[in-house]
């Protein structure tokens, strides 16, 4: 068998996905990257399915230079990677997408659910570092 560094990744995503992970931290890379899933690849672009519009908005907004990054490293700069959202089917954003003026006004329940979701990846944090210092 041969070592992990060493396998030939499944699709286009993963091969994007193993150029994300040396350019973001760990907890970024679990957190957002990881449920993420392949969907398709027809050439000229990737879609990957995301769990909700948050997911999306985020790694759009957040690391679309990385994604175009590694793009780039996996000869693929003429791709586009297309999010969909698992939830509802929604339609399909690109990664490189520039955001629009209007891309930081969310309404009341968007805002809520993002810091919720925030908070609860800071939850999890301090509760990874408590146990940390508790087995030290």
């Amino acid at each position: 068998m041969l070592p992990s560094s060493f396998m030939v990744p499944a699709n286009i995503w993963d091969e994007i996905l193993s150029r994300v992970q040396r350019k973001v931290n760990r907890l970024s890379y679990e957190t957002w990257f990881i449920p993420t899933a392949f969907v398709a690849d027809s050439g000229d672009s990737v879609t990957v399915r995301v769990p909700n519009p948050l997911f999306r908005d985020w790694i759009v907004k957040h690391y679309s230079g990385v994604i175009a990054a590694a793009l780039e490293e996996v000869h693929r700069s003429d791709s586009r990677v297309r999010f969909i959202v698992a939830e509802s089917g929604d339609v399909e954003t690109e990664a490189r997408a520039v955001a629009s003026p209007d891309a930081g006004s969310h309404s009341i329940g968007e805002r809520f659910d993002r810091v919720d979701h925030e908070l609860g990846v800071i939850r999890r944090d301090v509760g990874l570092i408590l146990a940390k210092l508790r087995s030290t």
